[in-house]
């Protein structure tokens, strides 16, 4: 399946915008080798438009606590309770939809500025960062063109380190290192190579000094990433919680996010999906309802000791 793929049902299927939230307690946890554990909480289930508008990025704005979700073309800000308070349907900016720009990947913020990648399709040569006002989501004027040579698959996603002064990005698949760029211009300045190698990154944001990534692999797992050394560890696998079925045809992770959310979860993740039980079936069939949804997890372990950021 390719990044675009789910797209394509979900927007046949945007004529409404109808948005159901539920949460159940479902397997608790994962345990990573560093001692990260991760519950999960619940799952906010978006159908329709509202699939189709939080089917690639999330991010939240500490400024206004709001949320901010990207699609293919467009950008949505809402409530933590997903009331919707600003859209643009058609958000990529002219000059980089003129040069073939149609897919708005994983997105981040910094002091109010809404930081979203672009990517043109086929050979992707164009790696755009397009700078939006986070609140109004008004394109700034600001975009930059990241060196094709070290993102030859598009760029997939943004992750911003405000205590480095960096933004990450990297290649889709495989990612064997986390490319970094000079917050004030986006100029690039190397690459960290990972242990081990991972790929499908869909997603990533900075917290508590390491960067976490959601992929889209067999598992739909979710890493940490130590920023000072490249080592990887796997937290947890999307793919082991009940009610994710993994021969679902259009499952796909997408974006992660941390805030604090009234359920004490910190962690939360956006998983397309298609199949669901029907519980009104004897046999316990599955019923095709294509869908976007948000993920929820809270940390429940001591957290690591961890010293100043720094390269």
């Amino acid at each position: 399946m390719t990044r675009n793929s789910t797209l394509s049902i979900l927007h046949a299927l945007a004529c409404l915008a109808v948005v159901a939230g539920f949460s159940s307690a479902l397997s608790p946890s994962r345990q990573a080798q560093a001692g990260e554990t991760w519950v999960y909480t619940g799952t906010d289930r978006f159908f329709l438009a509202g699939a189709l508008s939080r089917s690639q990025g999330v991010t939240h704005d500490p400024d206004t606590n709001s949320l901010l979700f990207s699609w293919q073309y467009g950008l949505q800000r809402t409530t933590t309770d997903y009331q919707v308070l600003r859209v643009d349907p058609m958000a990529i900016p002219a000059d980089i939809l003129a040069v073939g720009g149609r897919h708005i990947g994983g997105i981040d913020i910094y002091h109010g500025l809404l930081y979203a990648p672009i990517e043109d399709s086929g050979d992707y040569l164009y790696p755009y960062v397009a700078l939006f006002n986070a609140k109004t989501l008004v394109y700034t004027g600001m975009s930059y063109l990241l060196p094709w040579e070290h993102q030859t698959e598009g760029v997939p996603w943004v992750a911003v380190d405000a205590d480095r002064g960096l933004l990450y990005s990297a290649e889709w698949n495989p990612v064997d290192a986390i490319n970094y760029y000079d917050l004030r211009d986006l100029s690039y300045l190397g690459s960290l190579d990972l242990h081990p190698s991972i790929g499908r990154i869909q997603g990533a944001k900075v917290h508590d000094g390491a960067l976490y990534a959601a992929s889209d692999n067999d598992t739909k797992s979710i890493y940490r990433i130590d920023l000072e050394t490249g080592q990887v560890e796997e937290l947890f696998r999307l793919a082991d919680l009940p009610g994710v079925f993994t021969a679902d045809p259009f499952l796909e992770t997408e974006d992660l996010a941390f805030y604090d959310a009234a359920d004490g979860s910190t962690l939360h993740v956006i998983l397309i999906q298609s199949l669901f039980p029907n519980h009104d079936s004897p046999d316990s069939s599955l019923v095709f309802m294509p869908s976007s949804s948000l993920f929820h997890f809270a940390r429940v372990d001591v957290a690591r000791a961890s010293g100043p950021p720094g390269r």
